[in-house]
């Protein structure tokens, strides 16, 4: 391994073999000459996970020495990729999404060398969708002899909720009913 090179400066090497007797080394010919240039590392582990009906988080495993992160978004994982942000953390939530639109993302390093962006290879490509998000502060409290009530806050992007019920924590959950507000009465309970 060759340390401790300059980033996006072209090297050059050959090889040669040898083959060593009583501490003398006789060489053969030379390979052809070949090069390369250290380019930022590529980012690995990309996830992309909804938070809301309109917002989905990236995240990736950050690349030591990177001086800051280019993502790249498409609809479709073989479509054409156009830049949705540049960063220097190893996540971003991209807003302003369409409910339940697929969206794919891929990221690269990059690193500044003077005024020169030099960009390391893409990621893997990985995708989601946004989707409402889950319903919090869910409460439930007795209403009577054969009630319950429920409520809980507004998820971003519903216009409306599923309840369903089950007797055990880990039973089988049934829908019990619909509801465009934020609390439902389960009623005849026995």
């Amino acid at each position: 391994t060759n340390v401790s090179l300059a980033t996006n400066r072209r090297y050059f090497y050959k090889v040669r073999a040898f083959y060593e007797v009583d501490g003398f080394k006789i060489y053969g010919d030379f390979s052809s000459i070949v090069n390369a240039k250290p380019i930022p590392s590529t980012p690995s582990s990309i996830e992309v996970k909804p938070i809301n009906a309109n917002t989905l988080s990236i995240t990736w495993q950050s690349v030591e020495g990177a001086d800051g992160y280019q993502l790249f978004r498409s609809f479709g994982p073989t479509g054409t990729f156009t830049l949705a942000a540049t960063t220097v953390d190893a996540s971003f939530d991209n807003t302003a999404l369409t409910l339940n639109r697929s969206y794919f993302y891929r990221v690269r390093t990059f690193k500044m060398v003077g005024t020169t962006r030099v960009v390391g290879l893409y990621s893997t490509i990985a995708g989601s969708k946004p989707i409402p998000a889950a319903p919090a502060s869910v409460s439930a409290f007795s209403g009577g002899f054969d009630r319950i009530y429920l409520s809980w806050t507004n998820a971003t992007g519903a216009n409306g909720y599923t309840i369903y019920r089950s007797t055990s924590a880990n039973g089988t959950f049934s829908i019990v009913g619909n509801t465009t507000t934020t609390n439902f009465q389960n009623t005849g309970l026995k």
